[in-house]
C-alpha cells in the first residue's frame, strides 16, 4: 500500500462493488458536521484504478464541504481482481464506522456468490461464521432480492415488483409487530401526535386493517 495525493473528483465511486445496499445520507451529514467542527476524517482507500475501496461516505462529505477539486491524501492498494477488491471492501466496512446491517450482509453474500467467491472467504471478510453466512443466504426472495428484517417471510418466495420496491426503499428493517406495538402504546399513553395528517393516516390504516383481517 502506498500514499498519494489526488483531487477528490478523480476518485471513482464504483457502487457495483459497494458492500452496502445504499449510501446513508444521515451518515454523510454527520461527517460534514464533524468537518465543520474542525475534525479530520480517516484517509480514503482507493485501488490502482482510483476506485474507492473504503470511505465513500467520507468522500461524499468532503466533496460536499470542500468541492471536487480539493486535493487529499489517499491510500492506494493494488488488487488482482474485483473479487479481491470486494472482499477487502466487505472486511473494512464490517470492522469500523457505520456497521453493515443484516440486509447489507445478505446483499454481500448474494453478490459474492454470483462472483464465485468461496463462502469461507466471504464469511471471514464479514467477520461471521460460515454457519451464519449460510443462514443469512436464505434471506432472499426467489428472485434473489436480499431481504430486510421484517420482510424475511418472503425468503424463497416470489415478490411482486411493488413488494421488492418497498423492501429496497421504505421498509424500516424492523419486525411488523414492533410497529404494531409502538402504535398501540402511543395511543394508549396519549403520546400520539394530534394532527390532521395523523388522523388521515389512522383512518386509512383502520380501513386497511379491516380488509386484511377479513381476508386472513
Amino acid at each position: 500500500m502506498t500514499t498519494a495525493k489526488m483531487k477528490m473528483g478523480k476518485i471513482v465511486e464504483d457502487l457495483t462493488l459497494y458492500p452496502r445496499n445504499k449510501i446513508n445520507p444521515y451518515n454523510v451529514s454527520q461527517m460534514r458536521e464533524s468537518l465543520r467542527a474542525g475534525q479530520r476524517l480517516p484517509v480514503i482507500l482507493v485501488d490502482q484504478q482510483n476506485r474507492c475501496v473504503d470511505g465513500i461516505h467520507r468522500l461524499r462529505a468532503m466533496k460536499a464541504e470542500y468541492g471536487a477539486n480539493v486535493v487529499v491524501s489517499v491510500h492506494v492498494k493494488k488488487y488482482q481482481d474485483d473479487s479481491e477488491f470486494f472482499c477487502d471492501a466487505m472486511e473494512m466496512n464490517s470492522r469500523h464506522g457505520f456497521q453493515l446491517t443484516i440486509w447489507d450482509r445478505v446483499k454481500c453474500l448474494i453478490q459474492a456468490q454470483d462472483m464465485g467467491i468461496p463462502l469461507d472467504s466471504v464469511s471471514k471478510s464479514l467477520s461471521i461464521t460460515t454457519e451464519k453466512a449460510e443462514s443469512l443466504l436464505k434471506r432472499q426472495s426467489e428472485e434473489g432480492v436480499p431481504l430486510k428484517c421484517g420482510m424475511d417471510h418472503f425468503s424463497g418466495k416470489k415478490m411482486t415488483s411493488e413488494q421488492a420496491s418497498f423492501n429496497n426503499g421504505d421498509a424500516s428493517g424492523k419486525m411488523t409487530l414492533f410497529h404494531v406495538n409502538q402504535l398501540i402504546k402511543k395511543i394508549e399513553t396519549g403520546s400520539i401526535e394530534d394532527t390532521e395528517n395523523v388522523h388521515a393516516g389512522l383512518k386509512k390504516l383502520y380501513g386497511l386493517i379491516h380488509v386484511f383481517l377479513e381476508e386472513a
